[in-house]
């Protein structure tokens, strides 16, 4: 997307700060919330190892999910590709017992509003410099 015209350029650094912003978010989060996760709540075998950390934020959702709402803001399709992806990657988290249903839900959520809140200041921001 970097590569294309100034549009796409716009979408990538919108889905960087996106990313960045939703990291920081996590960081907030994890310093003031612990939930066990399933697999340690509940000793069932893993399919994959993991840290002994809290449940909820997880990254890898936070992340993709920043990414696809802020692709799907500027192109319908190709975002909405991206967020089917996003619902995959979550609901494999949650296979592998690593997060509960809820975990996921609520950062789709958070990773959305935060992408949403700032495509709303990009254009601000856009609008006020062309004037």
């Amino acid at each position: 997307m970097w590569s294309k015209n100034d549009s796409y350029k716009n979408i990538a650094n919108n889905a960087l700060m996106s990313m960045g912003i939703t990291l920081f978010i996590h960081t907030l989060i994890k310093l003031f919330y612990f939930k066990p996760r399933p697999f340690v709540k509940n000793r069932v075998g893993i399919i994959i190892p993991s840290k002994i950390d809290s449940t909820f934020p997880s990254k890898h959702a936070l992340l993709v999910f920043a990414i696809s709402t802020s692709i799907f803001l500027y192109d319908r399709f190709l975002g909405s590709i991206m967020w089917l992806l996003s619902l995959l990657a979550g609901f494999s988290r949650i296979w592998v017992g690593h997060h509960y249903p809820s975990d996921i839900i609520g950062i789709a959520f958070i990773a959305s509003i935060t992408s949403i809140i700032l495509d709303k200041i990009s254009h601000l921001n856009n609008q006020f410099i062309r004037q």
